[in-house]
This record gives C-alpha cells, sequence and structure tokens, in this order.
C-alpha cells in the first residue's frame, strides 16, 4: 500500500535514494499520520480497521508462523484484546470473542506438549523471545495474572503445579486422610526442633523441609488459627477492684492481650516485607492483602488505644497514692463503672473497633478455602456474589435516597412544631415524627423496612389528624416497599443465582485456578517461618549474609556459572507444527 501511495505521489526517486532504516521511518510516520487522520476525520472506519488489524494478529496461521514464543504472544494479545473491548464497548463482543480464540490456541498448544521437559520449556520460558532464560514457573504465573483459567487448569500445568507444591513430599499428596493426619501431628511435634535447625543450620534437610510450599502452607494455617484463638480468649478481659468495692479500669495488659499484640507486630513485618518485595500496586492487586491491610490497620488502632489508656490510669493511680484527696481528677481515666464515662471514651471506640476486627479477622479464613475441593468453588461463588451485592448497591442507594428525601419533606413540619403544638395539650408524639422526623431516623425507617420491620402506623400523624398526609405518607411506604421488596430484592436473587450457576458450570475449572493462585503465594520466595516466628528470622537471616559476605570477601571469585536452561528451540518449533 505504501509503494503505491509513493508511485501516486511520485516519490519513488526519492525514496530510492534512503537506505532501509529511513525507508521504514518514514514510512512508520506516514502510517502513524494516516492512522491520525482516520481517527479525527472517520472514527468508523478507524474502528473498523483497527478490529480487522487485530483480526489478523489473532489468528492462530499468523501467531504461529511469526512469533518465536507464541505462548506470549498470544498472553499478551489476549491481555490487550480484553482491555480493548472495555474501552470500546460498541465492538466489545467481537474482542471478547478474539480475546476467548487466543486462549483457545494456547490451550491447544498445550495440548502438544507430552513430555516433562517440554512442559518446564513452555513454563519457564522468561524474557523476550529471542532470549534463552528461564526462571520457574515464570509462564504460569503470567497466565495467572492475566487470568487465561483454561491454560491454568489444564491438567498439564495442574501436574507441575502440584509437583511444585508437594516439592520432596510427592507421597504425602497421594497420601489417604489418616496417614496426613498422622504426619501432621508428628511435625506438630517436630516444629520446634525444625526451626531450630532453620535458624542454625539452615541448609540441612531438617530445615529445608520447612521451605516445602505444602508445609509453608501447614505452618502459616496454623498460626493464623492460633491467633483468632487469642482473639477469642480476649474477647472478655477480667475487671480489675482497687479496695473492697472500687472497679478500676485494667492497668496492664493480660497475657492473651501481649500475645495477640506480638502476632499483629509479626503480621506487620509480614506486610511490609510483601510490599517492599512486589510493590505496593501488585500488592494491592489482591482483595485479601487489601482484606490484611484493614484488619492491621483497625487491630493497630485498638491496641494503640487500649495500651494509652493503661498507660493513663497507671499515671493517675500512682497520683492517687501521693495526693489521695485530689481523687476526683482521675475518676475519668481509672474509675471502671460506666454510668460516669463520657460518651466519646477511648475505651468505647477500642472496643467497637475491636469488634469489627473481629468480624475481619474471621473472614480472612475464605482465603484458605480454595485449598479444598469442595469449599472452593463455594468461596468462588460467595466473591461473585459480593460483586453482585455490590452492584446492587448502587442502584439501592439511588431508590433509598429518592423516598427517604421524600418522606422527610413530607412529615418536616410535625417534627419541627411537635413540641409547641401537642406538648401544651399533653398528646403523644405521633408515630409519623419518631420514624420520619429527621434525616437519620428516617434512613433507619426506609433501611429495616426492607428486612420486614416496618409498620402501617409509622406514618399515622395521631392528634394532628391530619388525613391527606397520612394517606400521601401511606402511598409513598407502599411504593416503597413495591420497589425495593418486589422488584430490587428478587434482581439481587436473580443475579445471585445466575452467578452461582455459572460458578456450578464451570466449577471445575474455577477451582483449579484459584488453588492455583493460592499455591503461587506459597511456591514463590517469601520467609519461610509463620508468624511471629518470623521477626526472629529477619534479623538471622541478616547476620548470615553479613558472615557470608565475609567469609568470601579474601576468596578469588569463581567463574559465573550459566543458569540458564539448555532446552532445544526444537521443542517450541514442534508444538506450534
Amino acid at each position: 500500500k505504501l509503494l503505491l501511495y509513493f508511485n501516486e505521489i511520485h516519490l519513488k526517486p526519492l525514496f530510492a535514494l534512503l537506505d532501509h532504516e529511513e525507508y521504514c521511518s518514514i514510512s512508520a510516520c506516514l502510517l502513524f499520520q494516516e492512522c491520525i487522520n482516520k481517527n479525527k476525520f472517520d472514527q468508523l472506519r478507524s474502528a473498523k480497521c483497527r478490529l480487522d488489524a487485530y483480526r489478523g494478529l489473532a489468528s492462530e496461521a499468523y501467531v504461529s508462523l511469526s512469533s518465536k514464543d507464541p505462548f506470549l504472544t498470544a498472553f499478551e494479545l489476549a491481555h490487550e484484546l480484553r482491555g480493548l473491548s472495555k474501552s470500546e464497548v460498541f465492538f466489545k463482543k467481537e474482542y471478547t470473542d478474539l480475546a476467548d480464540q487466543l486462549s483457545d490456541y494456547v490451550v491447544k498448544l498445550l495440548d502438544r506438549v507430552w513430555t516433562q521437559r517440554e512442559l518446564s520449556a513452555v513454563l519457564d520460558k522468561t524474557g523476550s523471545p529471542q532470549e534463552d532464560k528461564f526462571e520457574s514457573l515464570n509462564r504460569f504465573k503470567m497466565a495467572v495474572d492475566y487470568e487465561e483459567k483454561l491454560f491454568v487448569s489444564h491438567p498439564n500445568c495442574q501436574q507441575r503445579i502440584d509437583r511444585c507444591w508437594y516439592e520432596g513430599l510427592s507421597k504425602v499428596g497421594r497420601a489417604d486422610w489418616a496417614r496426613r493426619l498422622g504426619l501432621l501431628f508428628l511435625s506438630i511435634l517436630s516444629f520446634p526442633f525444625l526451626v531450630m535447625c532453620f535458624l542454625f543450620a539452615p541448609k540441612t534437610t531438617y530445615a529445608q523441609s520447612l521451605a516445602v510450599p505444602a508445609v509453608k502452607f501447614v505452618t502459616h494455617t496454623g498460626s493464623f488459627l492460633i491467633f483468632l484463638i487469642l482473639v477469642i480468649a480476649t474477647s472478655h478481659p477480667d475487671l480489675c477492684v482497687w479496695g473492697d468495692n472500687f472497679p478500676l479500669r485494667p492497668n496492664d495488659a493480660t497475657v492473651t492481650e501481649v500475645m495477640v499484640s506480638v502476632w499483629i507486630m509479626g503480621m506487620v513485618v509480614q506486610e511490609c516485607l510483601e510490599i517492599w518485595q512486589f510493590g505496593i500496586q501488585a500488592h494491592i492487586k489482591d482483595m485479601f492483602n487489601v482484606l490484611d491491610l484493614m484488619l492491621l490497620s483497625v487491630y493497630i488502632a485498638t491496641y494503640t488505644i487500649r495500651y494509652w489508656t493503661i498507660f493513663k490510669v497507671i499515671g493517675k493511680l500512682s497520683f492517687i497514692v501521693r495526693a489521695f484527696h485530689s481523687l476526683r481528677l482521675i475518676v475519668f481515666f481509672a474509675f471502671s463503672d460506666r454510668m460516669f464515662w463520657d460518651l466519646h471514651d477511648p475505651i468505647n471506640t477500642a472496643e467497637g473497633l475491636f469488634a469489627m476486627a473481629n468480624i475481619l479477622s474471621f473472614s480472612r479464613i475464605v482465603y484458605l478455602l480454595p485449598a479444598n475441593e469442595t469449599l472452593g468453588p463455594l468461596q468462588i461463588s460467595l466473591g461473585r456474589m459480593v460483586k453482585d451485592i455490590l452492584r446492587f448497591f448502587g442502584l439501592a442507594v439511588m431508590v433509598i435516597a429518592a423516598f427517604m428525601v421524600a418522606l422527610t419533606n413530607l412529615f418536616w413540619y410535625y417534627a419541627t412544631r411537635d413540641t409547641i403544638e401537642l406538648h401544651k395539650q399533653y398528646i403523644e408524639t405521633p408515630s409519623a415524627v419518631e420514624h420520619y422526623g429527621g434525616v437519620m431516623s428516617t434512613f433507619r425507617t426506609v433501611f429495616w423496612s426492607i428486612y420486614g420491620r416496618g409498620s402501617v402506623d409509622d406514618v399515622t400523624l395521631g392528634g394532628y389528624n391530619n388525613t391527606v398526609t397520612e394517606t400521601t405518607g401511606e402511598v409513598i411506604d407502599g411504593m416503597y416497599n413495591i420497589v425495593m421488596v418486589i422488584l430490587l430484592l428478587n434482581i439481587l436473587i436473580a443475579m445471585m443465582s445466575r452467578s452461582f450457576d455459572k460458578i456450578q458450570e464451570d466449577a471445575d475449572v474455577e477451582w483449579k485456578f484459584a488453588r492455583s493462585a493460592l499455591y503461587l503465594n506459597y511456591i514463590s520466595e517469601g520467609r519461610v517461618l509463620p508468624v511471629p516466628l518470623n521477626v526472629i528470622e529477619i534479623p538471622y537471616d541478616m547476620i548470615r549474609k553479613i558472615i557470608s559476605c565475609c567469609q568470601h570477601t579474601n576468596e578469588p571469585p569463581e567463574p559465573k556459572k550459566n543458569g540458564k536452561h539448555h532446552f532445544d528451540r526444537s521443542i517450541i518449533m514442534r508444538i506450534k507444527a
């Protein structure tokens, strides 16, 4: 097309004087300018040309013939097409079909893999297609990041991920539950010995057993369960009494509170290390990491307030010893009778935050469910339903706001004149004033009426005897229940049922993808010891590195070993063929 264009404008002799690089540069500039003109003057033609170009690029034959790494090309192109389906919604179906076509293409390529050596060449490839660089499960991690679920759930990939999960413990993966429980009991008994070996002799076989991903998962899960038990034990602190009958606030932390604080410190260190290793943007892509950040923020605020209160109580009690006559000055900080407390007492705030943190702590168990074949699909369905609820919430907020404003404007006068007009006649406050007299009271009434806690008498005006306003309120309240309860709630139920049915149709694929994402978190390099022992692991690791550097300072440098895996390029060529 460019040559015809050049002939038409009689510039062929000029371009004959240029070398190849200059010719390509000018050609690219002309093509870029042509795209700008199409996008500026004919957007439809530009969009269709873009779609046709991607149809050619997404062709299986074109990718197989032109790309040296068809897996990388297909992953990146499918990811780009899914992004275009969100930006160019008028061609959403076409771009989505092209992305699905590429996903099916890589699965067909994976079907052509016959040996473990070929599978390693596919899943471990990293870097550009021209480089012979390999890193364990690099392409597999890319497939998880790009949500290539068919590729990840393929039996070949699942065989490799299971092999990495039970590294050196393949017999455990095929053992029955009785043997697994027996091994778990023996592991619990030998765990202190294994930890000591890991700290002082990290290269021994016993120490390396803790770095097996399956063992890491068990130890980290056990640590979190112990944390939940400590949280339950901390929920009912003992009451301190001074003298015969003078209840005081706690003036020292309990053993369980100290242990929970240590666990929180270890969790904070773990989150900081993960953010340092992977970056904040990659870290917060996982919603469970966001949940962890919220959990730690609430716990840190809770125990900061608690320890600050204990510090203040200790100071005031020491003041009592020095000046007993000034006891009234320290009642707020020392006296435990909540009848005399201020509304915004720090203990009230700490207990409210602690209650929210308890909910977040137990909801964190959902993260572990994909490890089980039965509970994994339920966890995925729960996540999809939460997304449906959030989408429904946007429409529900508009409906609630509309009817809330209408009812508030209908009964505002009676709320402002109630104390003037009715109380002089010793008439009780009307029910409409109690339920719709203010913004917050109206919101509470409208919100809880969704769950059937409303009443017909909520709109009555009592002594005012204004039947027109009462009838209008009844009509608005009835319309609200029809729209909210009958229409919107049933729409929400239908959305959740559709999500559940869709998950059940692809339950095996969805579960294997979720399980693979969970496995990769433990297969990747990171701290081995669970919380709170990871706090001890960091200084020991630093000391070992310093000693290792000092030992190798005077030694001659060893020749660099080529860490590349030497795989024959014919493997990829045969798979493409």
